[in-house]
């Protein structure tokens, strides 16, 4: 089995849908991986078509080309379908064969209803025939599937299409309003947030208007900046230097600070904004832009300070996907490659 430092099976699996900007249905995956088994290109192939021998063959020799090309030398096949999961897929099994003469494939996995499970583990006690779950958090049978379990935090999940849209109508209401009454919305937008990771902490998540407001609050840089901050629980009067505009040099060294991997002050405050932020990421699954590389960037940076590096690689290299020049999910990236320690 696959060591997938960018995190678990089932966090890759659930941070496709935003990684592809749809939700993957009978359709085969390939996950592009570095050597040191980073995410990076993702590309989707009709499931339908790989079932057919030569179809499969050349569809497998054009992945196989773009991975090659891009300096991918390995990658990972998801089998989205309908089906039992003991059952293995042929699709898989045609575009493996022609993939494995160019790109190491290092591992299959088969998703269905929900569960997961890798079609080329023969031992049940690993991978039970059901399956392991997507959603939810990972047990001790997770270790064995050979990956590195990191996410301790419910990763980012695409929620339904008319809870997606309901969210996203929100926010574009939301963004509207802030151009009319600019440094006072942020400061509300800001008041927001942090009422909505109180409620985080009790496990309650926002409804779908309240977290299109929240999506807009994070596609305001300054707003999205004291977030950041008030993580880090600096003063109001702090924040609301971010929210005007004038971080002073102790603000940039907070932010840096930050990025740098510091230890969170308030564990379970942090872990409920990583929580709220990847319910976000999941209701902004499938747009493109800051909508959805913000929510993740910020969950990013809190599984850092978590001690979860490998899921702050995942959701950075997400965010990333998302929108290509998301300046601080650049910042989180180039430093985590760096290899600037977390906790």
């Amino acid at each position: 089995m696959v060591n997938v430092r960018s995190g678990t099976a089932a966090l890759l699996i659930r941070t496709l849908p935003a990684m592809l900007g749809f939700e993957p249905r009978d359709a085969i995956v390939v996950v592009g991986l570095t050597a040191s088994h980073r995410t990076g290109i993702v590309m989707r192939l009709d499931r339908e078509d790989c079932l057919l021998p030569e179809v499969a063959r050349a569809l497998a020799r054009s992945v196989a080309v773009h991975l090659t090309r891009a300096g991918y030398p390995q990658a990972c096949i998801v089998s989205f379908r309908d089906g039992p999961l003991d059952e293995p897929d042929p699709a898989v099994d045609a575009v493996a064969q022609t993939l494995d003469e160019a790109v190491a494939v290092r591992d299959a996995w088969l998703v269905s209803d929900g569960r997961f499970r890798s079609q080329w583990c023969t031992d049940f006690a690993c991978c039970p025939r059901r399956g392991l779950p997507v959603a939810g958090p990972l047990d001790e049978a997770g270790r064995d599937l050979g990956v590195d379990v990191v996410a301790r935090r419910r990763p980012a999940t695409s929620a339904d299409a008319a809870a997606r849209r309901r969210a996203m109508r929100a926010r574009e209401r939301a963004l509207l309003a802030r151009a009319r009454t600019g440094s006072a919305w942020d400061a509300q937008a800001l008041d927001l947030w942090r009422r909505a990771v109180d409620e985080a902490m009790d496990g309650r998540m926002p409804a779908d208007a309240a977290s299109g407001r929240l999506l807009a609050a994070l596609d305001v840089i300054a707003v999205r900046d004291a977030i950041v901050v008030d993580l880090d629980e600096l003063e109001a009067a702090e924040c609301a230097e971010v929210l005007a505009g004038r971080a002073d040099e102790r603000i940039r060294e907070c932010l840096w600070g930050l990025v740098d991997g510091r230890p969170a002050r308030d564990r379970a405050r942090v872990e409920a904004a990583v929580d709220l932020a990847l319910h976000l990421a999941g209701l902004a699954a499938g747009s493109r832009g800051a909508a959805n590389a913000a929510p993740m960037t910020i969950a990013a940076i809190g599984h850092w300070w978590l001690g979860d590096r490998a899921a702050a690689e995942h959701l950075a290299d997400a965010a990333l996907a998302a929108e290509p020049g998301y300046r601080l999910a650049q910042l989180v990236a180039a430093t985590l490659i760096a290899g600037v320690n977390g906790r």
